[in-house]
């Protein structure tokens, strides 16, 4: 009866005004703190969740920062990952499917990184946008019979239009460099800060210090230790008149013409009918036209 829906990149603050977003609209409501791995980049993040984590280790530190499979010591990928939650009991399925809600799911939607990586400082015309395809997505999950959602991320990030500060790196010294982390060549000599990377501290990745990156023009950046990039919010959401909603039925659907009959069972004088082209999506009504 549990989903996880999971959204690249929901910064903490757009995190926090979601949650508002959602207060008020007949769901219950928690909310969880937590803290991204290091760096605060989606191969390492992402998969840095129990149990899922308990099956990665990091034997290499590699220049995409992604974990390997325990055993096998292969890379993580994305088909990987699927295949890895899907032996920890879970189903995955796309944005266009609403899964099977006596087990438990796992799901993503919105583009918040994507876009921030696409479009830099015209992120902002993009956040509310990408909050309705969350809250829409909760609602149709909800709609479907899921007990439960809880939205998960695996950073946030650091925006700045015109471009981050910009700290000198010189390419020699790593394997692989990024916009706000690097990976260092064995040996190399810098005085930049470090930390050990989350899949095994004998691996430290190189951070950006402060809010500056190690390229120019970077308007949208992550992997850092900033708080915008390291704190994270669960928000759990329950459907807090499920049983209510359970009990009530349309028993027949009959068009006479443009009139439209319908026979509810289980209803009061409370509840409406809408006629939408999506479901779960109230600005898609058609009454009003």
């Amino acid at each position: 009866g549990t989903v996880y829906l999971f959204v690249d990149g929901l910064r903490s603050d757009v995190a926090l005004e979601f949650s508002t977003l959602l207060e008020g609209s007949g769901v219950s409501l928690s909310t969880e703190v937590a803290w991204a791995p290091l760096p605060s980049v989606t191969a390492t993040a992402k998969p840095g969740w129990n149990p899922l984590a308990g099956a990665l280790c990091g034997e290499v530190l590699s220049e995409k920062f992604e974990p390997q499979v325990a055993g096998d010591g292969k890379p993580l990928t994305t088909d990987g990952f699927r295949t890895r939650i899907t032996q920890l009991g879970f189903v995955w399925f796309s944005g266009a499917e609403t899964g099977d809600p006596s087990g438990s799911g796992w799901t993503e939607a919105a583009d918040f990184d994507s876009r921030g990586h696409d479009e830099g400082a015209k992120l902002v015309w993009r956040i509310q946008e990408e909050l309705q395809v969350v809250r829409q997505r909760i609602s149709e999950l909800l709609q479907a019979g899921w007990k439960k959602v809880v939205v998960i991320t695996d950073h946030g990030w650091l925006w700045l239009p015109g471009g981050l500060p910009k700290t000198d790196l010189p390419a020699h010294l790593t394997a692989s460099k990024w916009g706000r982390c690097a990976a260092p060549q064995p040996g190399a000599q810098h005085q930049l800060p470090t930390a050990p990377w989350f899949w095994a501290n004998q691996h430290h990745v190189v951070l950006a210090p402060g809010v500056t990156a190690f390229r120019n023009g970077v308007e949208y950046a992550h992997g850092g230790l900033t708080i915008q990039e390291t704190l994270t919010l669960m928000i759990t959401v329950g459907n807090s008149h499920r049983a209510e909603l359970a009990n009530v039925a349309i028993v027949s659907v009959r068009w006479l013409g443009l009139r439209l009959n319908v026979e509810v069972q289980g209803a009061n004088q409370e509840f409406s009918i809408d006629i939408r082209t999506k479901a779960a999506d109230d600005s898609t009504s058609l009454l009003g036209k």
